[in-house]
């Protein structure tokens, strides 16, 4: 005899066919196969408690003669997957990953699990970035990270960028987060990922990014350079000073140009008024020097 404690063996067993099929409930980790030899004196291997994985599992149940000669038995042991968890994200579906071997835990996370549709699902959580990642499988098998908000029911993609010793995770800046003026927004692609940037000139290697530091949990802008892949924090002190005393300078200078402009109007006006001053003189000159040359006369 051969069986499967709580199954059924397709077809029946009979001695003479080699391989049968049975299908398990979903989560299924464990089964028993029992069998009984009808020669005491062959032997058996294969049976037992034996584990398995969901989709299908091939077992074998080698039986041994006397003599050597051996017949194997094969139970195609097929573990049913539970529905897929499908959720909706900008229009494109997704389902939720169960198999924790397929996910990659990110630095400072641990794991632990969430619950979905009523279903415990894998997933990480972080003390310094507050984010509960689950993963999410799209239609080409792709598998991704994405922030869960319980409580709203709602995804994110989660964008971790790692920089020598630096992950950060990028996020849009909030209104409360002032970008340099002159610097527009944008899209870069760092590390094969499209990301949110702002740029002053939109030829220029560097832009301002704005994340969180995974391992302190810290927001902040950073300067990034394309042409050597690094990033450090955005010092806005320096930039905010250059600009101070660069103000300074424009009023300094437009004040000079100012004065110079003003002193030139005065001495053109000295200048125009001399003139005209010379020419009335010039002209009461020649008056007295018509009544002399009359008295002459």
């Amino acid at each position: 005899s051969l069986s499967v404690e709580g199954a059924s063996l397709t077809p029946k067993f009979n001695k003479t066919t080699l391989e049968y099929s049975v299908e398990l409930e979903p989560k299924t980790e464990k089964i028993k196969i029992s069998a009984q030899l009808e020669d005491s004196k062959a032997s058996l291997k294969g049976t037992g408690t034996i584990t398995v994985s969901e989709g299908d599992n091939k077992i074998n149940v080698v039986v041994t003669a006397e003599n050597g000669n051996q017949r194997t038995y094969v139970i195609n042991a097929r573990v049913k997957e539970l529905e897929p968890i499908e959720v909706t994200i900008d229009g494109k579906k997704y389902t939720v990953v169960r198999k924790q071997e397929e996910l990659t835990m990110p630095l400072t996370y641990m794991e632990k699990t969430s619950t979905i549709n009523d279903e415990e699902v894998p997933s990480f959580y972080s003390e310094f970035t507050k984010f509960t990642l689950v993963g999410l499988k799209d239609s080409e098998g792709k598998i991704g990270l994405y922030i869960y908000d319980e409580k709203d029911n709602t995804y994110e993609l989660y964008n971790e960028l790692d920089f020598n010793k630096l992950a950060l995770y990028i996020k849009e800046p909030g209104k409360s987060i002032h970008i340099p003026s002159g610097y527009n927004k944008t899209k870069i692609t760092i590390n094969d990922t499209e990301i949110t940037a702002y740029k002053f000139n939109s030829k220029s290697k560097y832009s301002l990014i704005y994340g969180m530091n995974i391992e302190t949990g810290e927001e902040h802008l950073y300067m990034y350079d394309s042409e050597e892949n690094t990033i450090q924090r955005y010092n806005g002190e320096e930039v905010s000073e250059i600009n101070k005393k660069l103000s300074d300078y424009t009023v300094i200078i437009t004040s000079l140009a100012l004065f110079s402009f003003i002193s030139f109007i005065i001495i053109i006006f000295f200048i125009i008024k001399n003139r005209k001053i010379i020419k009335r003189v010039a002209a009461i000159e020649s008056n007295v020097n018509g009544l002399n040359n009359n008295n002459l006369s």
